[in-house]
This record gives C-alpha cells, sequence and structure tokens, in this order.
C-alpha cells in the first residue's frame, strides 16, 4: 500500500511540473503555434493541462470547499519539497516569502485561490 501511495505523490510531482512548465505557453492565445502541430491538437493539450490543474487543485484543497487557502497551499508546497529533497537538498522557500507567492496569485485578493 505504501508504494501506491508513493507513486501517487510522484504522479502528483510530475503532473504539477508539466504544468508549471507548459501551461503558461498552452494556454497563452498568443502561443506561436508551429505548423506541424495539427490544429486539434492544440486543443487536446489544453484539455489534458486542465485535467492536470484540477486533480492538483483537488489534491491540494485538502477540505474540499473549492478554495485554497495559504496553509493548503503552504503544506502542500512543503510536501513537494520533502519529495524534491529525496533526490537533491533544495530549501524550501520561508512561510513568508510563499506568502508573497501566494499573494500575487490572488489576483482577486480573497486571501485564497480557486480554479478561476
Amino acid at each position: 500500500q505504501g508504494s501506491l501511495f508513493l507513486r501517487d505523490r510522484n504522479d502528483m510531482m510530475r503532473s504539477l511540473l508539466l504544468f508549471v512548465t507548459y501551461a503558461p505557453m498552452i494556454m497563452s492565445s498568443s502561443a506561436p503555434q508551429p505548423s506541424r502541430i495539427s490544429s486539434s491538437e492544440p486543443k487536446f493539450i489544453k484539455r489534458h493541462l486542465q485535467g492536470i490543474a484540477n486533480r492538483a487543485f483537488d489534491r491540494v484543497d485538502r477540505d474540499g470547499d473549492n478554495k485554497i487557502e495559504f496553509d493548503e497551499a503552504y503544506e502542500t508546497m512543503l510536501r513537494v519539497y520533502i519529495e524534491i529533497n529525496r533526490n537533491a537538498v533544495v530549501d524550501a522557500p520561508s512561510r513568508s516569502s510563499f506568502m508573497v507567492v501566494f499573494c500575487n496569485a490572488d489576483v482577486s485578493r480573497t486571501n485564497y485561490l480557486t480554479r478561476d
């Protein structure tokens, strides 16, 4: 059972890394569209990334209220750093520096993040 849990956490990390890496480019309406990619592929990729984002959101939203509060986000970030540190020593951001990141993401200034 432990390996299933570990596999799920690794899947979540891979999904988050993929999303963070490719989402801004794919979601951007001004992203260049290489001619070798068919017109349906960007839509498929966008749907796939939205699915990844929704699964990641659901995992971070531990109380299921469809909002990610700071504590949920910070705890998840710490868990990700624990996993990263299994392979390389990387210091996690402090609570105060992560608060800056969270506040920048909270464009509606509601003290929580939503799927929008």
